[in-house]
């Protein structure tokens, strides 16, 4: 008997958007195709990903002046509402940040040497929990004035966070389907996933 699987894979959205969530319902849906995530409105401008984290707590911002206070905004639900000269909107968390002065190790210094001069930030007093919750979760990172009004903003590449935090998935293997005598399983590596779903028809 042939069978058919739809896997859904339920992310945080990168910026603001309308969204439609998943549910195991969808599986019952008679169009098994399901667009998750609305296309972008057209009027909200995307951000640059300029921001990269070199580490599971160090941010690098080429081109940043160290001259304001950095905040990394964060909402599960991806209702983060970014104007220039106005406070972020529709956070559920925010980290803030502090400026580097110490020296990197050499080991991030030679990985991220492609990576121009600007900002070096740190997380500080930050559980490696809430270190993983929040990259599961739509993330800004913002350079604001000393009145809380963002001055500019920008996305995050995250290499180096998810190495840090998951550096056992090195030892993950045999993904996808494995189908033996008695049973069919899955196994599936997707860290800053909200939920996942698997429908089998």
């Amino acid at each position: 008997m042939q069978r058919w699987v739809l896997l859904f894979i339920l992310f945080a959205v990168p910026f603001a958007m309308a969204r439609a969530d998943a549910t195991r319902a969808d599986c019952d849906s008679p169009n098994f195709q399901r667009t998750l995530y609305a296309a972008p409105d057209a009027s909200v401008q995307p951000i640059e990903s300029r921001a990269i984290w070199f580490s599971s707590d160090v941010i690098r911002w080429p081109g940043a002046s160290e001259q304001a206070r950095f905040r990394l905004y964060a909402s599960a639900r991806g209702q983060l509402a970014l104007k220039v000269g106005e406070p972020v909107r529709g956070a559920d968390d925010i980290v803030s940040l502090s400026v580097r002065t110490a020296l990197l190790p050499q080991n991030l210094l030679e990985r991220f040497k492609y990576v121009t001069a600007g900002v070096t930030l740190e997380l500080t007093d930050v559980s490696t929990a809430k270190k993983i919750a929040l990259h599961r979760k739509q993330l800004v990172l913002a350079r604001e004035d000393a009145q809380g009004r963002a001055l500019e903003f920008s996305a995050l590449q995250s290499p180096g966070a998810l190495d840090d935090l998951y550096a056992r998935a090195n030892a993950i293997n045999e993904l996808g389907v494995s189908v033996n005598a008695s049973n069919t399983s899955w196994r599936v590596w997707a860290p800053t996933a909200q939920r996942v779903f698997v429908c089998m028809y």
